[in-house]
């Protein structure tokens, strides 16, 4: 298990899950973490529905991962912690997260054969 990336499920419920969500074992092709991109962005959610809200947040975070998000997911993690989470009308903040997310959408995928796995070219079905 890492620090940052999709939080694992009970098998049982990935079984179910990836029956009635198209591409949920696509999150599996990464390890696991204890924070995530869904877990900053997403409450806590039980329904199938949530799950594949949770998943878009998790193909996002594939596509996307490196260094730059990891560090921004992990200081949301302390945000949350610390602070309870965001306040609504927080503008600052949702400039900030706004302008992140844009820059990380400008960093280039890499090229096949630049050494990086497979699994970070997965990219998300919206």
């Amino acid at each position: 298990m890492s620090f940052v990336g999709p939080r694992p499920e009970q098998l049982t419920i990935v079984d179910e899950l990836a029956r009635r969500i198209p591409f949920y074992r696509e999150r599996l092709l990464i390890q696991p973490g204890i924070t995530g991109w869904a877990q900053v962005n997403y409450p806590y959610g039980a329904s199938v529905e949530d799950s594949a809200r949770k998943l878009e947040y998790d193909l996002y975070y594939m596509k996307h991962m490196g260094i730059f998000l990891d560090f921004f997911i992990l200081l949301e993690t302390v945000k949350i912690i610390l602070c309870g989470g965001r306040k609504s009308g927080d503008e600052d903040y949702l400039q900030f997260r706004e302008d992140l997310v844009a820059a990380v959408d400008e960093v280039p995928s890499p090229e096949p054969g630049d050494g990086v796995r497979e699994a970070r070219r997965v990219t998300a079905v919206s």
